[in-house]
């Protein structure tokens, strides 16, 4: 939420610039569009569709109007990154301060035409049914030329988790422009870990299983009471 980017901001860590609901209703908007409009309350991509996008600031007030009366809480616009989508996890190591940085995902958008929206909003994630649930595809096979931008979304991922003071096991959700650079969407601190999560795909690409994800987790926990 607003909060978070106003940590990443002050750490000088990338993120979309902002508007917030008081801001875009003053019309204090200085954001570039295309604008996508998100809940501030709301996670698992509630919320979000092809409707959060805005290329229009002249609607920009009136769509969050709408979003904040549909979703029953108040929400605020970023700019809208159109390009690579990346997920970082983090899990805790014991005995350093730096986490453990699994392999980097990269959310591949399949077959999607101009002019629809490229983001894992709602459908992709819970309509099983629906295009883009079908058509987006978490991936490991990262070419080599994207090694230094790999590089990258693990450096920044690592300056999250100690700008948020993390601990346990997190996510970093990055977009990625077309000239290459990163700017991390969401610092997630309790990701989902069921079977068909994205972080237990994460922590089973580097052959983690889930009990022993837990068990770093448990001894963080128990060094800390010490």
């Amino acid at each position: 939420g607003i909060v978070a980017k106003q940590v990443m901001k002050s750490a000088g860590i990338p993120t979309p610039e902002w508007v917030t609901f008081e801001q875009a209703m003053a019309g204090e908007i200085l954001a570039a569009p295309p604008l996508i409009i998100k809940s501030v309350w709301e996670h698992a991509s509630v919320g979000l569709d092809d409707d959060s996008i805005v290329h229009d600031l002249s609607m920009l007030a009136s769509r969050m109007l709408a979003r904040r009366e549909s979703l029953g809480g108040t929400c605020f616009a970023e700019r809208f990154i159109d390009g690579r989508e990346f997920n970082v996890a983090l899990v805790t190591r014991p005995g350093s301060s730096d986490p453990e940085v699994l392999p980097v995902a990269e959310m591949r958008f399949v077959g999607y035409e101009d002019g629809r929206p490229k983001m894992v909003g709602y459908k992709a994630k819970w309509d099983e049914n629906a295009f883009e649930y079908k058509n987006t595809v978490r991936a490991f096979d990262l070419a080599p030329e994207d090694a230094p931008l790999v590089e990258r979304l693990k450096e920044i991922s690592i300056r999250c988790w100690h700008a948020f003071a993390l601990a346990g096991y997190n996510r970093v959700d990055f977009r990625v422009d077309a000239e290459g650079n990163p700017y991390v969407l969401e610092v997630n601190t309790n990701p989902c870990i069921s079977p068909d999560s994205g972080f237990t795909a994460m922590f089973r690409q580097a052959g983690m299983t889930l009990p022993q994800l837990m068990s770093r987790v448990i001894e963080e926990c128990l060094a800390a009471d010490r």
